[in-house]
């Protein structure tokens, strides 16, 4: 959870003896953050799906399921089943 991390950086960087003013934890918690909110959408993990499909199409090796955009939303992902080897 990102506000527990938020807070026990604030709380380490608040510890004189840990000397950790020139790491600036919590601006590298917050950094994390808006880097991985984003992949929390799922539609954003069906848009890569299909952008990885497409660039891979005439690969006979290489499959990546197709995400059904109809029954997907920022919560759940769905795709059809890719058989392996």
């Amino acid at each position: 959870d990102f506000y527990i991390m938020n807070k026990l950086a604030s709380l380490l960087e608040h510890i004189p003896r840990l000397n950790l003013d020139y790491l600036s934890v919590k601006d590298s918690v917050d950094q994390f953050r808006d880097i991985m909110l984003p992949q929390l959408d799922l539609r954003v993990e069906a848009h890569n799906l299909t952008r990885f499909r497409r660039c891979f199409e005439g690969e006979a090796r290489i499959a990546f399921p197709e995400p059904l955009s109809g029954l997907t939303s920022r919560e759940v992902l769905v795709e059809r089943f890719v058989e392996g080897e």
